[in-house]
């Protein structure tokens, strides 16, 4: 993977002045400089009535499975289901809606995860 920008995993929720309860922009320990890469991709997928194929767009997002702590430590990359990524050099923001484990390379693996664009 060549990283084209760096991500950082938000997590969690706040109550609102509304006392509604909204997605909080808290970066989850140790998950606030990250190197991944997103980009778009496509896949042809066939309609189930009429077969007739189509192309879909999807944006991709890899990024390691570790990373390193204060210290020094190793630190698992443990995405949650309502994680989000944002997008540190555009501000753009994610929602997780696949998440794979890409096979173990030297230096350690990657996730591969495919998003949905929340925010610009």
């Amino acid at each position: 993977m060549l990283a084209t920008t760096r991500v950082s995993v938000l997590r969690g929720t706040e109550e609102n002045n509304l006392g509604d309860e909204v997605e909080s922009a808290a970066v989850a320990p140790f998950l606030g400089d990250l190197p991944a890469s997103i980009v778009e991709r496509e896949r042809v997928v066939y309609d189930p009535n009429s077969g007739t194929p189509r192309t879909v767009r999807f944006l991709r997002c890899r990024m390691p499975v570790a990373t390193v702590d204060d210290d020094g430590n190793r630190v698992d990359v443990i995405l949650q289901r309502d994680d989000r990524i944002r997008d540190n050099r555009t501000g753009i923001v994610y929602t997780l809606s696949e998440r794979m484990l890409a096979p173990h390379t030297i230096g350690g693996g990657m996730a591969r995860l495919t998003v949905d664009l929340v925010a610009p």
